[in-house]
């Protein structure tokens, strides 16, 4: 190869009149032209192709446990399930993840686990309750079980806000990060898409 030294307007050098030896063009050897392989050689997967593979915890439930819900109006389409029982919104979420509100201004969150029959078994890990302010409640008067397909299950209310549930208490969310939750504020139900 052969060429001569510039600048370009910035003044930085940079080759001019580049030619193969003897002044004809520039050729190399071709080389087809692959995807690149990433830096650590594995293969990655995109969060979008996780996603359509990933089975939602309510899957597994008996086909007249999911009529019973969507009968209810009770939406299944994501991940996260939003019911309705007595004083109690129940968000039962991907991963196991659980969250409760109740009229009386008591939050709680933890875990559960489903069985094809509907029924729900929580482990609730903390709790909170509205008293003149937020406090730390025990978790062991809570809800430990229900089953989906009980008369008195239903669908959270679309309009249906923490103010609707519990009246006007103030925001909990300082007192939900001092107290270990993943929750930052009450949310009652998803946005409903079918």
């Amino acid at each position: 190869m052969e060429f001569r030294l510039g600048r370009d307007a910035d003044g930085k050098i940079k080759a001019e009149d580049v030619t193969a030896p003897g002044g004809g063009p520039c050729s190399g050897a071709r080389r087809p032209r692959t995807k690149k392989k990433p830096k650590d050689s594995k293969t990655k997967i995109s969060s979008k192709s996780i996603k359509d593979t990933e089975q939602f915890w309510h899957d597994v439930l008996e086909d007249s446990v999911k009529k019973t819900l969507i009968q209810k109006d009770i939406n299944i389409s994501k991940g996260t399930v939003d019911i309705s029982i007595d004083n109690m919104r129940i968000k039962l979420g991907t991963h196991g993840y659980a969250s409760m509100a109740t009229s009386d201004a008591t939050l709680a969150e933890g875990t559960f686990s489903s069985a094809p029959d509907g029924r729900i078994v929580f482990e609730w890990a903390r709790a909170i309750r509205f008293i003149d302010t937020w406090n730390v409640c025990p978790t062991s008067n809570l809800i430990s079980e229900l089953n989906l397909t009980d008369e008195k299950m239903k669908a959270v209310g679309l309009n249906e806000t923490k103010e609707t549930l519990m009246g006007e208490v103030p925001n909990p969310k300082s007192t939900l990060e001092a107290s270990g939750f993943q929750m930052r504020r009450i949310v009652l139900t998803t946005s409903k898409t079918r």
